[in-house]
């Protein structure tokens, strides 16, 4: 009965103190949102312009490290075949989180909304979500795809 509730009570110092630990990592709010839409900006020209190596040049470390710059560079250009390639941008809104790894590791992390026009679509029928993420003392491009709305109304945010 003594090792239960010891057992009990270390669980719950371990949850809490978990808790208290992920509460006080700053969130994405703490990236400023000017810095993060200069990286998100250039990284969509880059697109735009099919300046694909220099995009990559733009996004974390450990995306290098998953792939040869042949192999990322194919992937990013597959990801056209959903929506088309861009060839013209709006921002349109900013989200704010935290970014998970498959290790465990968290990093603040500041999603930025484009609405494309693409090789396929018009504007505000696919966009582009880039999420940014602090990576020595700059910013970096973690992750990016395109959404498509499949089905009921837009957000006002994104008209």
């Amino acid at each position: 009965m003594m090792s239960l509730r010891f057992g009990c009570a270390a669980l719950a110092m371990i949850i809490f103190g978990g808790c208290q630990w992920f509460q006080s990592m700053p969130s994405g709010s703490a990236i400023d949102l000017a810095d993060a839409r200069t990286v998100g900006d250039a990284f969509m020209e880059d697109l735009i312009a099919e300046r694909i190596a220099q995009g990559l040049a733009r996004m974390e470390s450990g995306f290098a490290e998953l792939s040869s710059a042949t192999e990322a560079e194919k992937s990013i250009r597959g990801l056209f075949d959903y929506c088309g390639r861009p060839v013209g941008k709006e921002y349109k809104g900013t989200q704010v989180g935290f970014k998970v790894y498959p290790n465990g590791t968290k990093k603040p992390m500041r999603k930025l909304f484009y609405a494309a026009t693409t090789t396929t679509a018009h504007k505000g029928e696919c966009f582009f979500g880039v999420e940014i993420v602090p990576e020595g003392r700059g910013l970096k491009v973690t992750t990016f795809g395109p959404l498509k709305l499949q089905s009921g109304t837009l957000p006002d945010w994104l008209k």
